[in-house]
Order: C-alpha cells, then sequence, then structure tokens
C-alpha cells in the first residue's frame, strides 16, 4: 500500500517493482498493490482489510486504527460480560 500524489505517480512505482523484479521472483501479485492519495485512505483500507497486522509509521494512521483496534476490543468485552451474565442468569433459574 503506498501513497501517491496521481495516476502518473501510480504507473511509476508499479514500473519501478516491475523492473525490480518483485511480480516475477518476489512473489508479489501486481494487481493487490494498493495505492491512495491521502493518509485517512491509508487508514480506511487497512480497516476494511481487516489485516492481521500492519505496520506504519504516520501518528495520524496509527491513532486512527488505535481508536478503532480499542473500539473493537470493548465491544468484544461488553458482549462476553453480556453473554456471561445471562448465562449466569439462567444458571440461577
Amino acid at each position: 500500500m503506498e501513497r501517491v500524489l496521481d495516476d502518473e505517480s501510480e504507473k511509476k512505482i508499479l514500473q519501478a517493482l516491475e523492473y525490480a523484479g518483485v511480480f516475477t521472483s518476489g512473489g508479489l501479485i501486481k494487481e493487490k498493490v494498493l495505492f491512495c492519495s491521502t493518509e485517512n485512505g491509508r487508514s480506511s483500507f487497512v480497516r476494511q482489510l481487516e489485516p492481521d497486522w500492519h505496520i506504519d509509521t504516520n501518528p495520524e494512521v496509527i491513532s486512527q486504527l488505535a481508536v478503532k483496534f480499542l473500539l473493537s476490543l470493548l465491544a468484544q468485552w461488553v458482549l462476553s460480560a453480556f453473554m456471561m451474565s445471562s448465562h449466569n442468569e439462567y444458571q440461577l433459574q
């Protein structure tokens, strides 16, 4: 995933990757190379793809993804607490 300014920049990056041989010997699939024009776009890609891990150096992107991750953990915790509470009530009856 790479941030680019325009379509021409995207083409140049693809050409450089192709010239370096990463599509033939590196195992990278050309159709799976992603481009965006903003940091918000990169955050959106990561959220939608839901990868197991993501490495980023931009503090804005890291912050956006951290908030999403923490909200996800909170939702899982609330659901688990609700399920345990419902299970305990069922056992008491």
